[in-house]
């Protein structure tokens, strides 16, 4: 797992709680996964925007049900605005959501904006096969961060 600030705890942590919480019948079936990527490091080597998404599949399945995207930008950028998008194995690059508006937070580590789509304690959202590449993209910055749904 690659250094983003922040996120990949929040998204480690929020995976562990939903599989904590299942219950027992749907812990056997379900699983809960959840990963991080940086797509651009500063000079001291911190991440300064990346991706985190959370996604669940049934054991022995190939399709992957998106669950969460989160998308971050440190230092935090007024009016930043950031987009996900899907690319399936083989496929072309699809808008999984248009642009939307980032938010500003802030704690003793500095500020940062970002943008999420849909929620961690999720169990719907759009289903893709397995190995899709999901990437978030800022507007004014050409690189985008992606990782895979595995």
């Amino acid at each position: 797992m690659q250094n983003v600030t922040g996120k990949a705890l929040l998204v480690g942590a929020a995976t562990a709680l939903a599989i904590t919480i299942a219950t027992p019948a749907q812990a056997a079936s379900v699983i809960d996964k959840g990963d991080t990527a940086c797509a651009r490091k500063n000079s001291a080597g911190r991440c300064t925007y990346g991706i985190g998404v959370i996604w669940q599949y049934k054991k022995g399945s190939n399709t992957r049900t998106v669950t969460f995207v989160s998308a971050e930008i440190r230092p935090a950028k007024t009016g930043a605005s950031a987009r996900w998008l899907y690319k399936k194995p083989g496929g072309k690059t699809h808008v999984g959501k248009s642009w939307r508006k980032a938010v500003k937070g802030s704690n003793s580590t500095g500020s940062w904006s970002e943008t999420t789509w849909g929620t961690m304690q999720s169990t719907t959202g759009p289903k893709f096969p397995k190995n899709t590449q999901i990437c978030i993209q800022w507007k004014g910055y050409e690189k985008k961060a992606c990782l895979k749904v595995t």
